[in-house]
């Protein structure tokens, strides 16, 4: 028999060795439980990520975002885009679609306009708990930057009141989007991905 640090005895092996796997009985008997296993931990399926991130489409993507963000990117291209239809500035229908494009490509995170929120505007406000999912609005980038593509092409082919009709209908929902937090294209993305999951 040896003797344990708690002034306990074990019993021991023909060489006076504590017997395999005695010790650990004895935690199992003193706890009631087997010691604690280190394992993999799984996130659910609607939260691990599907793939590298640069491959990741408009339906895929984690990690929450200030809600600001996206509503500070909705004004600019709500703003811009009017103004541009009313000083005909053609020219910030082709500039707004490059300005998406990152977002729509590789999420929020790599919209400049939200960059800009993020260091600069942000911080002067202070920290906030509303806290939103980002695919719906990489979804919403995605289809901003497919109706503006669209315009793009109908100005080079000299179809400029086709182009601010596509280039309107995405000033329209900007704005309804940073003034009231209705977002059209994220219902859209939702029944999306509801009918995905059926």
């Amino acid at each position: 028999m040896v003797s344990r640090d708690d002034g306990r005895r074990c019993p021991t092996d023909g060489s006076g060795n504590p017997r395999a796997g005695d010790d650990q009985g004895t935690k199992i008997e003193k706890t009631g439980r087997a010691p604690f296993t280190m394992g993999t931990v799984t996130a659910p399926h609607d939260l691990q990520p599907r793939g590298p991130r640069w491959r990741r489409g408009p339906l895929d993507a984690p990690r929450p975002i200030d809600a600001r963000g996206p509503r500070f990117t909705q004004s600019v291209l709500a703003v811009v885009l009017l103004a541009g239809f009313v000083f005909h500035g053609d020219i910030v229908i082709p500039v707004l679609a490059v300005v998406l494009f990152p977002a729509a490509a590789f999420g929020p995170s790599f919209d400049p306009l939200q960059a800009l929120f993020r260091f600069v505007i942000a911080p002067r406000l202070g920290p906030t708990t509303e806290m939103q999912d980002p695919r719906p609005q990489r979804f919403t980038a995605a289809l901003g930057v497919a109706f503006l593509a669209v315009a793009t092409v109908a100005l080079a082919v000299g179809l400029v009141a086709v182009a601010w009709v596509f280039a309107l209908v995405v000033a329209t929902t900007a704005a309804l989007s940073a003034t009231t937090g209705i977002c059209v294209a994220c219902e859209i993305y939702l029944r999306l991905r509801d009918r995905r999951v059926e």
